[in-house]
């Protein structure tokens, strides 16, 4: 890079030489030399003015163009300008606007508390298919794979259990007994306990499926 600067700086210099050379009629080396310079250095700041601006206007960004950032939205605005808004879905696009022109959009996305995905392109990566862009997608759950399974804990326990006997008039309800009461003779007890499997039901979790993540501020340039 350092080496192309050099070399287009020296061409530069020869034109400049012999333009001045060529108008003025000037034979003396040195006076070729210090109008060249004086030529070279104007021609410098231009290219020096040039770059700045260009620069400034590439910091400043283009219409549609999305930045992530730290800073708050008036920080932000005070480096890059008041044509840059919070992507907060608080912003109306009028119909003369550009960003609402090139995309459609009658109002900026709101991507407050969501991440960004990029537009599938034909990739069928994305489920809900080819969206245009500044589509909300709402939250979808993927069937798991593997089956979820588990066991209960071994453990000693008695069940009550409703007796009926025989009585003069038919049967009569007795009530119900545990095995741990005390009513002057043998009750029914559930058999030996046993280490089994159960179908269950899995429920809890927490208030959203995430991948860990750093907070950051949206801001897109609407014009």
């Amino acid at each position: 890079m350092k080496l192309f600067a050099i070399t287009t700086l020296t061409t530069l210099l020869i034109n400049v030489s012999i333009c001045i050379n060529t108008s003025y009629g000037i034979q003396e080396p040195l006076e070729i030399q210090a109008l060249a310079i004086q030529k070279l250095k104007k021609v410098v700041a231009i290219q020096q003015t040039i770059v700045s601006t260009l620069q400034k206007n590439l910091n400043k960004g283009i219409v549609g163009e999305v930045r992530a950032s730290l800073l708050s939205l008036q920080a932000f605005q005070n480096l890059n300008g008041n044509d840059w808004v919070l992507m907060d879905g608080q912003t109306a696009l009028p119909v003369d606007n550009p960003l609402r022109q090139l995309t459609g959009l009658t109002q900026v996305p709101d991507a407050r508390g969501r991440f960004l995905r990029m537009k599938d392109y034909g990739a069928n990566v994305d489920s809900s298919g080819d969206k245009p862009v500044g589509t909300l997608l709402d939250d979808l759950t993927k069937m798991p794979n593997n089956q979820f399974s588990g066991s209960t804990d071994r453990n000693t326990h008695d069940h009550l259990v409703n007796i009926f006997v025989a009585g003069g008039s038919g049967v009569h309800y007795k009530g119900a007994w545990s095995s741990t009461s005390d009513h002057g003779g043998p009750f029914p007890t559930t058999t030996s306990p046993h280490s089994h499997s159960h179908s269950v039901s899995v429920s809890g979790g927490d208030a959203e499926t995430r991948p860990k993540n750093i907070i950051v501020s949206y801001y897109i340039k609407i014009r």
